[in-house]
Parts: C-alpha cells; sequence; structure tokens
C-alpha cells in the first residue's frame, strides 16, 4: 500500500497499522529525515516488514508523476493508495504568503488529483483496489482565516465522494473513502502557524492516532465518507442547519489567537 505523508501525523498513525497487519509499506513524503526516521522506527517494531521509502515534494508540478513511475519502477504496484500528504495556512487571504498558498493548492488539490487518477485507472483495469482521500472538517464550509485550505478540502471531499458514485454505479469493486477529520494534533498545527490559536482546545479535537484507527476501520467496510471522532457525524448535521453566515462566524471565533 502507498501513503503520502505517511512519515508523521495521521500519515504516520496509519502506517504502524498497516504495518502491524503485515502490509508492504510504500511511504512517500519530502523530509528524508523524517522518512529515515518512521523507517527506523517501523522497522525497529517490525522487523519483517517490507518497507521502502520515496522522497518527494508533492507540491512540485510533477511531483505525483515522479512518485508513480518510481513506484513503478520498483515494480510496485499498490492496490491502496491514501493521499494524505497536505499542508495549510492561517490568516486573512492578504496576510498570507502567496507562495506557500500556491503550493497548498498544488498539493492538496492538483497532485492529489493527478495521483488518484494515476491508480484508479491502474485498479479499474483490474477492478480491485481502494483509495483514501483525507479531506477535513474544513471541507463542508467556507472558513474564514483559512479561506484557501478550507477550499482545498472542499475541492478532494466533493471530488472523491463524485468518484465514489460513479465506481459504484458503474458496478466496480474499486472504492474510494472520503476521510474529514476535526481539528488533530499534528506537527501540521505548528507549520500553519496555528499554535497560539484557539482551533486545537476543543472537546472535538483529536489525537492522530484516534482519526488513522477510524480511518483504518472505515477502509475496510469500505465506506464512503468518514468524520473520525465521537458525534463529529452528528455534531456536523447540526452545524449545517445554521446559515452560512453564522457558521462562518462559529469557525472564525475557534480561529482566534488565544489572546486575541
Amino acid at each position: 500500500m502507498l501513503i503520502t505523508g505517511g512519515s508523521s501525523g495521521i500519515g504516520f498513525e496509519l502506517s504502524k497499522l498497516f504495518a502491524a497487519d503485515g502490509h508492504h509499506l510504500l511511504i512517500a513524503a519530502k523530509p528524508q529525515k523524517e522518512l529515515d526516521l518512521a523507517s527506523t522506527k517501523l522497522q525497529e517494531q517490525y522487523p519483517n516488514l517490507a518497507i521502502s521509502t520515496y522522497q518527494v515534494d508533492l507540491a512540485e508540478p510533477q511531483g505525483s508523476l515522479r512518485l508513480y513511475n518510481a513506484v513503478k519502477k520498483d515494480n510496485h504496484k499498490p492496490d491502496i493508495v491514501i493521499n494524505n500528504a497536505g499542508i495549510g495556512t492561517y490568516g486573512t487571504l492578504l496576510d498570507t504568503d502567496e507562495t506557500r498558498e500556491l503550493n497548498m493548492l498544488s498539493l492538496n488539490i492538483v497532485n492529489l488529483y493527478k495521483l488518484t487518477r494515476l491508480y484508479l485507472k491502474d485498479m479499474t483495469e483490474q477492478d480491485k483496489g481502494q483509495i483514501m482521500n483525507i479531506a477535513s472538517i474544513a471541507a463542508f464550509q467556507p472558513t474564514p482565516m483559512m479561506a484557501t485550505y478550507a477550499a482545498t478540502k472542499a475541492f478532494v471531499h466533493s471530488f472523491s465522494r463524485a468518484i465514489s458514485f460513479e465506481l459504484e454505479e458503474a458496478g466496480s469493486n474499486v472504492r474510494v473513502t472520503t476521510i474529514c477529520p476535526p481539528a488533530t494534533r499534528t506537527p501540521f498545527q505548528q507549520s500553519a502557524g496555528m499554535q497560539d490559536t484557539n482551533t486545537f482546545d476543543s472537546i472535538f479535537t483529536l489525537n492522530p492516532d484516534r482519526v488513522a484507527s477510524d480511518a483504518y476501520k472505515a477502509l475496510w467496510k469500505k465506506q464512503d465518507l468518514v468524520l473520525p471522532g465521537t458525534g463529529m457525524k452528528t455534531l456536523s448535521a447540526l452545524v449545517n442547519l445554521m446559515p452560512t453566515g453564522l457558521r462562518m462566524k462559529l469557525a472564525r471565533q475557534l480561529l482566534l489567537k488565544k489572546n486575541g
């Protein structure tokens, strides 16, 4: 199985679950040191584990194709692909760094699209396989202070669920699962510059192992959509009954600086 961003956070927790079940792991990530450390930790815990690592920057335009070709060159044909790699930005649109936002669009949308398309073609030809795309609870509404990030996750959610419908309607055995976690305590928090916000102090905030566990179970059940955490599906349904303006105000409140 192939997982992007599999060396830290939710991705690493998923890697551990697949390793425990004896899967051959193909882990892709940008930081080589992080990849090496993750590989070492997994190998120490599971000495007989087959693991291959791929250092790639999926924010680069051809990153997904380079990864696909590298995996293919090694004669691997993953039957499970998890698009987990992603970054975020925080702040009003004009306060955010444009280059980082463009990299985020490339990583969160363009390369996820490309990897999904490349592996979906392989899987449908064999009529077997599973793709899991990691979106976010932010996918369900416009989110001030994270406008672009939430929009990228809205794409992931809409894109993935539509493909899932297409496959089911066609009678395919290939499945696509969409995961929409709430705020999760991972390196994302600091890399997005959100360590001083209220976002990660909510009672609904999860640790990455819980998100990974719920996602892992959903994959084997071939579920279409999963909102990890207790009561998140009910909470989301209730929130969606509110006017969009009110929902944006509530989201903005959670994204306030702690001293703001």
